[in-house]
């Protein structure tokens, strides 16, 4: 070995016999036999430096409850290893556990968030009485795990300890609002009759049943009695409008008819049997023509046409949507031109109805306007040349809307109305004044028609019609 070699050599000992003394002091402290150990942050957030003082470099950031590993102790500061960094960090914010304890939340939801504070972003939702296991405490806020992840919440709405149990809550005692009998079936004896959710009209309605659909009575309060629908349903109906009598159902007496337009043929696959109208004990049929200054229903032509060639006397409607006296021509010029384009005239058809239902949008005196126009438009038919003509109305819009002392009758005029039955109308329309023809029911079941049909029994002489 040449002197240069043996130089070096002699240096590189020295050298190490220094470094060497001056770090066993710090790793020979009176906690140098509890290096390796493990410990826990125990604030919320700890940097990791490279020497052992606040003023020396960070080289690696740690959290509340993060695990890391003591090398060494001394002088109130701890040489560790965390996450491949080694640096000193102060004692006291080491933990040898983590030290969990039981809470609640106290209010009726609160923000968990990422960190500890109100600018930190909301990761989950909190409800009252929930549980938590606080791990950590900083600042006015708790740290707790869920699972690998540590949440924060503000102290403030957390509670040590179990939430209390609530006392089991007495049962609710129901108050029934009708007296319960022994259920029996009865039928709905008024067409499209509201039930409602108490015993007055202006409650809520529970549900709108058709004539004749069968329902259970289960009670009753004074004259009204509640009732059960097959889909389980319960409100209350006037007493009187239900029946256990079917017998009620059967057409009142007298020259009975329907009433058609295109939306029976549209439930019969485009076609009525008219054969098996008649055959049912049906003398007449009324077919909607027109509708409205322009508007025509497309089936009347071949149903007013069969229904005349299997020997049913033919009358015809018109819905009336006139709002001044010029639309009222328009509607009756409309009504003329589909009847003449479909072969008919005074002559080969029986009587023309206007079908006044809706105020139009009429405003001021509607019931004088309303029978103004309908006079123009029977006048305007008769200058067309139909003189067979009558009005089609509601038992109450009639009452309420038609003034016939407006309305000129040069050939006196058939009143058609439409009241459907109840108890309370079954012997008859019971309107006060004289009706020709009486609707009686929209859910009607005749043969030759698919679904619901209008049903009427005329009083006027069959011949006449």
């Amino acid at each position: 070995m040449n002197k240069t070699v043996k130089m070096l050599s002699v240096a590189l000992i020295f050298f190490s016999l220094t470094i060497g003394s001056m770090i066993a002091p710090f790793e020979q402290s009176a906690h140098a036999a509890a290096a390796n150990y493990k410990a826990y942050v125990r604030c919320y957030s700890l940097n990791i430096r490279n020497k052992p003082s606040s003023k020396y470099k960070t080289v690696r950031t740690v959290h509340m409850n993060t695990r890391i590993t003591v090398l060494v102790q001394k002088k109130g500061y701890a040489y560790i290893y965390s996450g491949g960094k080694r640096g000193y960090v102060q004692n006291k914010w080491l933990k040898g556990k983590i030290d969990s304890k039981r809470a609640h939340i106290t209010v009726t939801a609160v923000n968990a968030r990422s960190g500890a504070g109100n600018q930190y972003k909301s990761v989950k939702k909190l409800k009252h009485n929930e549980k938590i296991t606080v791990s950590g405490y900083h600042g006015g806020w708790y740290g707790f795990k869920h699972g690998r992840v540590t949440y924060y919440i503000a102290a403030k709405y957390v509670k040590m300890g179990n939430p209390p149990i609530a006392s089991a809550a007495s049962p609710e005692v129901v108050k029934l609002n009708y007296s319960p009998i022994n259920a029996y079936t009865a039928y709905i004896g008024y067409d499209n009759l509201k039930i409602y959710q108490d015993t007055n009209t202006k409650s809520a309605v529970v549900a709108t049943l058709r004539e004749k659909t069968a329902v259970n009575i289960i009670g009753q309060n004074g004259d009204w009695i509640r009732i059960r629908t097959n889909d389980g349903k319960e409100g209350f109906v006037y007493k009187d409008n239900v029946t256990t009598d079917l017998n009620r159902f059967n057409p009142p007496a007298g020259a009975n008819g329907v009433d058609l337009s295109h939306w029976q043929n549209d439930r019969s696959g485009g076609t009525i049997d008219f054969n098996a109208i008649k055959n049912a004990g049906n003398s007449f049929v009324i077919v909607k023509a027109s509708e409205g200054s322009n508007g025509s229903d497309n089936t009347f032509s071949a149903n007013a046409h069969q229904a005349q060639n299997v020997g049913l006397k033919v009358d015809a409607y018109h819905f009336f949507r006139a709002a001044t006296s010029d639309q009222a021509i328009a509607e009756a010029n409309n009504f003329a031109n589909v009847l003449n384009n479909s072969g008919f005239t005074n002559d080969n058809l029986g009587y023309l109805f206007v079908d006044v239902e809706t105020t139009n949008g009429i405003e001021g005196n509607v019931k004088e306007t309303i029978s103004d126009n309908v006079n123009v438009f029977l006048n305007q038919m008769r200058n067309r040349g139909f003189s067979k003509l009558g009005i089609y109305s509601g038992a109450n819009f009639y009452k309420t809307y038609i003034d016939m002392s407006r309305i000129s009758q040069p050939q006196r005029m058939l009143i058609w109305i439409a009241r459907y039955r109840g108890q309370d109308t079954n012997n008859g329309v019971e309107t006060g004044f004289q009706v020709d023809i009486w609707q009686y029911t929209s859910n009607g079941t005749v043969s030759g028609v698919n679904g619901a049909v209008d049903q009427n029994v005329s009083y006027y002489d069959p011949n006449a019609m």
